[in-house]
C-alpha cells in the first residue's frame, strides 16, 4: 500500500520556487530520508506534507486520499511533525507537552484518558526522558527538549 504520493508538487515563496515539480512515492513500511543543501525545501516538504503549507502545484496523498480531504483532526492523528527548534514559553512539564500530542486524539473537556497517559508514558520511556516528567522543559538542554518534541510525535 503506498503511504505516500507526491506527483508535481510545487511551492513559491515570494524570492522563487522550490520542489518544482517533484514526485516520489513510499511505501507504507519504507524509510525516507530526506536530506540536501541549506534552502532546498526540506522544511518545506515536511509541512507541505503536514498540511501547514498549501502547494502551489501537484497533489499529496496519504494513504491513497489527496491531502485537502483529510479532516484536520484525523490527519494530526496520522501525521505528526518534531520542529528544528522547540520553542517553549511557559514552564510546562515535560509529561504536560508530551500529552499535548494526544489533543487529536479528543478526550472530554481537554482531560487525559487512560489511553492518553499510557501513550504519553510509553513515548515518555521510548526516549529516556521518563526520570524528567515532572520537570519543566524551560529547563532543559536543547537535546532534552528535543526529545521532548519527538516523544509528543511519539504519543500523538
Amino acid at each position: 500500500m503506498r503511504a505516500l504520493e507526491i506527483r508535481g508538487l510545487l511551492h513559491r515563496y515570494r524570492d522563487g520556487a522550490v520542489l518544482k515539480g517533484l514526485d516520489l512515492t513510499v511505501e507504507a513500511g519504507e524509510v525516507l530520508h530526506v536530506f540536501g543543501p541549506n534552502s532546498a525545501g526540506k522544511s518545506t516538504l515536511l509541512r507541505l506534507l503536514c498540511g501547514t503549507l498549501v502547494p502551489a502545484a501537484g497533489e499529496i496523498a496519504l494513504f491513497g486520499r489527496p491531502l485537502p480531504e483529510w479532516p484536520r483532526r484525523e490527519l494530526a492523528r496520522t501525521v505528526a511533525l518534531v520542529p528544528q527548534e522547540a520553542a517553549v514559553a511557559f514552564p510546562y512539564t515535560v509529561l504536560e507537552v508530551v500529552l499535548m500530542g494526544r489533543y487529536p486524539h479528543g478526550g472530554g473537556f481537554g482531560l487525559p484518558t487512560p489511553a492518553d497517559l499510557a501513550a504519553a508514558e510509553g513515548a515518555l520511556r521510548r526516549t529516556d526522558l521518563t526520570h524528567l516528567a515532572g520537570a519543566p522543559v524551560t529547563d532543559l538542554s536543547g537535546g532534552e527538549r528535543q526529545r521532548v518534541m519527538l516523544a509528543r510525535a511519539l504519543a500523538q
